[in-house]
C-alpha cells in the first residue's frame, strides 16, 4: 500500500460523493453500511410485497419507491406498483432495475 493510500485509510472522516452531493461520514459508518446495488429486473425480482427503489429511465421521476406485486394474468409485464396521491396503487411501466431500500437512520432525532 502506498503512503498516500495508508494515510487516507487511517482518516476517521471521509467525503463521499453521490449524485453530485458531498456527504461527510466516518470510516466506521461507511464501512458498516451494507453495499446496495441495482438489480436488473430481468435477472432477479424482489419478494412479493417488498418495497424497493425502482429505476424507470423513461419517466420524469426516474427513481421512486414501489412495491413488487406478483402478476395475476399471464404475460403481464407491470409488476411494480406505487400509490398515487389518492392512495390508489398504480402500475409503474418501464422498470428496468430495482434495489432494496436502505436501512433507516440509526439516529432518529
Amino acid at each position: 500500500m502506498q503512503p498516500l493510500q495508508k494515510a487516507l485509510a487511517a482518516c476517521s472522516i471521509k467525503l463521499i460523493i453521490r449524485n453530485g452531493l458531498i456527504n461527510q461520514v466516518s470510516n466506521r459508518q461507511y464501512m458498516s453500511a451494507p453495499a446496495l446495488s441495482w438489480n436488473l429486473r430481468a435477472d432477479k425480482l424482489p419478494q412479493p410485497g417488498q418495497q424497493v427503489l425502482v429505476y424507470v429511465p423513461a419517466a420524469w421521476q426516474q427513481i421512486t419507491v414501489a412495491a413488487f406485486k406478483i402478476p395475476t394474468t399471464a404475460g403481464a409485464k407491470h409488476m411494480f406498483v406505487a400509490p398515487d396521491r389518492n392512495g390508489v396503487n398504480r402500475y409503474i411501466k418501464g422498470v428496468t432495475h430495482w434495489m432494496p431500500l436502505p436501512e433507516p437512520p440509526a439516529d432518529k432525532s
